[in-house]
């Protein structure tokens, strides 16, 4: 006998990424917006208040996330229980109402730099697909005496195995997301913020992993 389910992992982790230093918090967003090439960023989808906190330098703030979640099967055969991931999805996400812009800081150039944010979550959105690939369908033993305490073991167990996978994912990309602000001097370094785009567009196609990426992450 088989049982399929399907698991959204608890923890989503959440980057704020400012165009100048500074982070800010606010209420959950009213819809999350996924990446997707054929959708970039619009200055209409910077909603959020600008914190009376953040300092007057600070022109634009990008919220962005990364949350996944997996399937699993439960397999018998002969009394024993073995278990299989059956699939893993992931998804980089925008909260628009966390995200904002100071008025008159609406321009194309402050929109790139955002943009390259956003497009940095979805390049380590492609890292965890690749590095978590190799444990899908691998067979593994069950512990448990009956369906719910083997489906809390499995679930802890994949827990265990995905989300270590997808700490070290999300620490390269607070690492990357920081050296990309760095860098460009959030955006105003024209001729360094045109070479990070190079970069980004390179590793939206799964080049360049190596410079960007944690050892093991793959790319092509």
């Amino acid at each position: 006998m088989t049982i399929t389910t399907r698991r959204l992992w608890p923890f989503a982790a959440a980057l704020l990424a400012a165009s100048l230093l500074g982070v800010a918090r606010s209420a959950p967003a009213p819809r999350e917006i996924v990446w997707s090439v054929k959708r970039p960023l619009r200055w209409d989808d910077f909603v959020g208040r600008v914190p009376k906190s953040a300092p007057a330098k600070n022109v634009a703030m990008t919220a962005a996330s990364l949350r996944f979640g997996y399937g699993y099967s439960l397999e018998w055969s002969r009394n024993e229980c073995a278990y299989r991931i059956t699939s893993v999805t992931i998804d980089a996400l925008f909260d628009p109402r966390a995200s904002w812009v100071r008025p008159g800081s609406r321009t194309a150039v402050v929109l790139a730099h955002e943009q390259g944010h956003f497009d940095i979550a979805e390049i380590h959105k492609l890292m965890f697909e690749a590095a978590s690939r190799p444990f899908v369908d691998k067979r593994a033993a069950c512990r448990g005496r009956d369906k719910k305490s083997i489906s809390k073991y499995v679930e802890h167990d994949i827990d265990a195995t995905l989300g270590k996978l997808y700490q070290r994912i999300w620490t390269n990309q607070v690492r990357v997301q920081n050296a990309y602000d760095g860098e460009t001097a959030h955006g105003l370094n024209a001729s360094a913020q045109k070479a990070w785009l190079r970069k980004i567009a390179a590793g939206l196609t799964g080049r360049g992993w190596g410079e960007l990426g944690p050892a093991g992450a793959g790319g092509r």
